[in-house]
């Protein structure tokens, strides 16, 4: 037998440990090798000392180092040392008192068997937890801070968990990202929205501001005339001015409920205050109670809230484009404010009324204010936006009302008469307010458009980079799910593929293609180790495949000979001493299950007559054809048996009397019918049968035997070639009708 050498892949990490097991394995093939050579019991029972010796003291320091990383399984496994120590002194006695090689082989293999499941298999279940307790003594490599890490989330994350964490993280960021990106566009989208909202207000507010600035007009007029002129007018223009004043207000609630209202909330409400005051302004007018000076600042103050709410407006711009449209859009409604104011004083003038000094101060300023807010319309104003207000500049009706204007200042500034009519000057002064507002309402338009087309443009992009977001997400997500599926799918199947070849099976190919990388490398691995395995198991399989033929061999020549003790030689039915063991089990298993069964004795008639004309080998010849048909008659199960020369025997389970007769009847006239040709010699035989049934009294199978022999021979007695059973009367002939 081949020693059983030490292999580094038994070491447990601990120096001691190991060193036991290398010298135990050593006296386990030194009492192996005592075996073979057949040493002396003196040499034996100093091996089996040694190995008793030192497997105390092994068991002795492995329990130490159990205790020490309180191994779970230590009193299970301190009871496996203690049986197998109390097992040696048995094995040493086996071995010295053994008379076979047999049974010092099994003592040897029982120690081998012993020292490979107690290191691979016990010692082995401990290896990783002294591991991990830093209790190993051959492990000298120091481990990276890095490898450190990776074990340790190793260890406390699971495989399919840290696959899915690496689709998860990154796909968690592509979502924040993502949402940050549609949370902008969609915020951006509300301030285009809320830009809309506002162009709407400021475009209400414009067309009041205007209505009002008209109003006040006409009403200072019509004071300043006492009453006789443009009060149709002033009737027209309030209608007008109502009109707006609804469209404004349906705005203002409109941005109250949206989300721009606290933006300019105070100015609102200022003008509310001021607007709710108009129809009162108006009885006083209409009741000529009104004072010129109260009506013009009431109409101004209304403006001039109006104006606060169009320049509160300018900080809800959100980029720069729409903040310079609006700071132009409130330099002009402010410019046509003054044109508006210099008008009301302008008619005022011109009706005769008396000028003071606070009036003809206000008249200057405002042209001061007016040199401002040109000056700020031009600096906000785009190129486009600067050739239309030429445009504006350079029409008749504005050239006029300039013209109106400078002959007024030098008619106040000379102190000359004033040759201006009113009419005339409100009129002029109406036509350039209105070129200025529709060039405002213009710009109301162009800026509304913009807005709406960037806003077109944003709810397009965010359409766009919403979609692509969400494509980009699944796709990410698709390709995430697919990347960790082609990592834990394989591994799932390399693990299923070790299992199985642990298991011993050794079919599991992998025909599937992987990258050139570290997975294609360990399924090549697994294919090398399934071919080696393969192949040892081939060679196994060839070793036992040997003996099993040899054995086989044994077995079949056995059976040969077995067969031939019990074969008749001549006919090829069993013999005498076969045929009463199966008629044996067969009485047995009639007692037992109460079923009946027959004997059929059968003697060829003249037989001797037969050697003696015509020889044995004719005597031979005709045994053979006698047996053969008795043979062919007989059912599968029947058996049929030589007990004498030429006396046979058929054995029939399952077969009450009238079953066994007519079968015998039926082999009587098969034999009648048969002829022997031998040699050109046609011989003619026939039979005698006698037939016995077993009863629940019949005590053996010989008595059965027997009473079958003396049919035989009540037979014969009444002339041969005929069937009778047994305690029939001798004149009874059981014959049937052929």
């Amino acid at each position: 037998m081949n020693e059983l050498n030490w292999n580094d892949g038994m070491s447990v990490g601990v120096d001691a440990i190991d060193q036991d097991h290398k010298q135990l394995l050593k006296l386990i093939n030194e009492i192996n090798t005592a075996i073979n050579n057949g040493s002396t019991e003196l040499i034996i029972k100093d091996i089996f000392r040694q190995l008793e010796h030192y497997v105390k003291q092994h068991f002795t320091r492995e329990e130490a180092l159990l205790q020490q990383c309180n191994y779970p399984d230590y009193e299970e496994h301190k009871l496996q040392h203690q049986q197998f120590i109390n097992k040696i002194p048995e094995l040493r006695e086996r071995l010295l008192s053994a008379e076979t090689i047999e049974v010092a082989q099994e003592v040897s293999l029982f120690l081998l068997n012993w020292i490979m499941n107690h290191i691979v298999v016990d010692d082995m279940s401990y290896a990783k937890l002294v591991h991990e307790q830093g209790l190993t003594t051959n492990d000298r490599s120091t481990p990276s801070w890095s490898e450190r890490i990776k074990a340790w989330v190793g260890r406390q994350i699971k495989l399919d968990n840290r696959i899915y964490l690496g689709m998860i993280i990154p796909l968690f960021g592509l979502l924040v990202l993502s949402a940050s990106v549609v949370t902008f566009s969609y915020q951006y989208y509300q301030n285009a929205k809320q830009v809309i909202e506002v162009t709407g207000l400021l475009n209400a507010a414009n067309k009041l501001s205007h209505t009002l600035q008209i109003e006040r007009g006409l009403t200072t007029a019509t004071i300043g005339s006492n009453f006789e002129r443009f009060s149709s007018e002033l009737l027209a223009s309030r209608v007008v001015t109502d009109k707006a004043l609804s469209n404004y207000r349906e705005r203002v609630m409109q941005i109250r409920t949206g989300s721009v209202a606290d933006r300019v909330s105070q100015q609102l409400a200022d003008t509310d205050i001021a607007l709710a005051e108009l129809n009162q302004q108006r009885g006083l007018v209409n009741s000529k109670t009104s004072h010129i000076s109260n009506t013009q600042q009431y109409y101004t103050q209304s403006i001039k809230e109006l104006i606060s709410v169009l320049d509160g407006l300018l900080s809800l711009g959100h980029n720069a484009d729409l903040t310079r449209n609006t700071l132009s859009l409130s330099a002009l409604v402010n410019m046509k404010e003054v044109v508006g104011l210099k008008r009301a004083i302008g008619a005022w003038i011109l009706s005769g009324q008396s000028i003071d000094s606070k009036l003809l101060k206000d008249f200057y300023l405002l042209q001061g204010s007016r040199s401002g807010l040109l000056t700020l319309f031009m600096n906000s104003a785009t190129i486009e936006q600067k050739n239309k207000w030429q445009k504006v500049l350079s029409s008749s009706v504005y050239r006029q009302a300039v013209a109106l204007e400078t002959q007024l200042e030098r008619s106040i500034a000379s102190q000359a008469e004033l040759t201006i009519d009113s009419e005339h000057w409100f009129e002029v002064m109406t036509g350039k307010i209105n070129a200025k507002n529709a060039f405002i309402e213009q710009l109301i338009l162009d800026n509304e458009k913009n807005v709406q087309k960037e806003l077109n443009s944003i709810q397009f992009v965010f359409v766009v980079i919403t979609s692509l977001l969400l494509v980009l997400v699944f796709f990410s997500t698709v390709i995430s799910w697919l990347l960790g599926h082609s990592i834990i799918y394989p591994i799932h199947l390399m693990t299923h593929a070790m299992k199985c070849l642990s298991e011993g099976q050794r079919d599991k190919r992998f025909t599937l293609e992987f990258a050139d990388d570290q997975m294609r490398e360990m399924f090549a691995s697994y294919e090398v180790n399934r071919r080696k395995l393969l192949q040892a198991d081939i060679i196994s399989a060839i070793r036992f495949e040997r003996q099993a033929m040899s054995i086989k061999q044994q077995e079949i020549d056995k059976k040969r000979l077995n067969e031939l003790a019990s074969i008749d030689p001549l006919t090829g039915a069993i013999n005498r001493r076969k045929f009463q063991d199966v008629a044996y089990q067969e009485l047995e298993r009639a007692r037992r299950c109460q079923q009946q069964f027959s004997i059929l004795m059968l003697d060829i008639d003249y037989f001797k007559k037969v050697n003696d004309t015509y020889g044995h080998a004719c005597g031979d010849e005709v045994l053979k054809v006698f047996c053969q048909t008795c043979m062919s008659q007989v059912r599968e199960y029947d058996c049929v048996a030589r007990i004498g020369g030429e006396e046979f025997a058929i054995l029939l389970p399952q077969s009450d009397k009238k079953g066994a007769i007519l079968l015998a009847e039926r082999l009587r006239l098969s034999i009648e019918k048969t002829i022997v040709d031998y040699h050109g010699h046609q011989i003619s035989i026939t039979v005698s049968i006698g037939v016995a049934m077993w009863q629940e009294q019949t005590q053996d199978v010989q008595e059965l035997l027997e009473q079958a022999d003396k049919a035989v021979y009540q037979a014969k007695n009444l002339g041969r070639n005929q069937v009778r059973l047994f305690n029939d009367s001798p004149d009874k002939d059981v014959s049937l009708e052929h």
